[in-house]
């Protein structure tokens, strides 16, 4: 029977280059995902015809389904979360003034899990809208008058 005879001091070294080699691997890949999902806002614009407002937003890449959007009634105003959203090339504030919007607010948090690019578009009044992504788009087409329907108690 052969026996093999490898010194620890061998064991050590082959273990310390694994250890050494994965963690190189795993910092790589972090940084090529972080900055592949990576977008950036590139402009605002409102837009207003015979029709309501509507108000475009460019970005570098498509947004996909990568957003969250929530009303909001103090004030009345539409808030959309973009994670890793980069908004730095945009004023913090766009005066639109194209009922029913009023205004356009832009601002940027750097979480734990990145960057998040916050906009807020505050109205004059409730309104209904729908969100188009077209291309590197993602728009909101405000319907109607723009009057919010009333209850009755």
């Amino acid at each position: 029977m052969m026996r093999f005879n490898i010194n620890k001091s061998w064991r050590v070294s082959i273990l310390a280059r694994v250890t050494v080699l994965l963690s190189c691997l795993v910092l790589l890949t972090a940084g090529i995902v972080s900055a592949q999902n990576t977008n950036k806002l590139t402009s605002v614009k409102a837009i207003q015809q015979a029709a309501p407002a509507s108000i475009v937003f460019e970005m570098e890449q498509p947004v996909g389904y990568r957003y969250t959007v929530y009303d909001s009634d103090d004030p009345i105003r539409i808030v959309i979360d973009f994670p890793a959203m980069d908004v730095s090339a945009i004023d913090d504030l766009i005066r639109v003034d194209k009922l029913p919007v009023e205004m356009v607010k832009v601002s940027s948090f750097d979480l734990e899990s990145g960057k998040l690019g916050r906009v807020e578009v505050v109205m004059t009044q409730k309104s209904p809208y729908e969100i188009e992504l077209p291309n590197n788009q993602f728009v909101l087409n405000f319907q109607g008058n723009g009057a919010a329907p009333s209850a009755e108690v």
